[in-house]
């Protein structure tokens, strides 16, 4: 993986170089079109800003702490996780409205009961 604009620049032109001789144009067009030209031209990793998250989501850094912090790595069911994740948002709360502890359906959930 590339951090520098410069060093992609290079090392792409390396590879279509190589490729073309492979019988690759097909995908060349492709990546360059969708990748490097279209709206996802910024996906790479040189085009996070310093300190942001560069996986392909940002939901991986916040998984990553549930593990860390709150799992330790071991696998839950989905019961033991749902109580766990009461912790969690015992742990981010920072004032304002007040989370209900107790469960209320909502009125689609009680026409679907009957």
């Amino acid at each position: 993986m590339t951090t520098s604009l410069d060093y992609f620049r290079k090392y792409w032109k390396i590879f279509v170089s190589n490729s073309l001789n492979d019988n690759c144009p097909n995908f060349i067009n492709y990546f360059y079109n969708q990748w490097l030209k279209s709206n996802w031209k910024n996906w790479k990793v040189f085009s996070s800003f310093t300190g942001y998250t560069s996986t392909n989501s940002p939901l991986e850094p916040i998984n990553a702490t549930i593990k860390r912090d709150f799992t330790h790595r071991r696998k839950l069911s989905t019961f033991a996780f749902i109580g766990k994740s009461m912790d969690i948002i015992r742990s981010y709360y920072i004032g304002g409205q007040k989370f209900s502890l107790t469960l209320k359906p909502t009125s689609s959930a009680i026409k679907l009961n009957g």
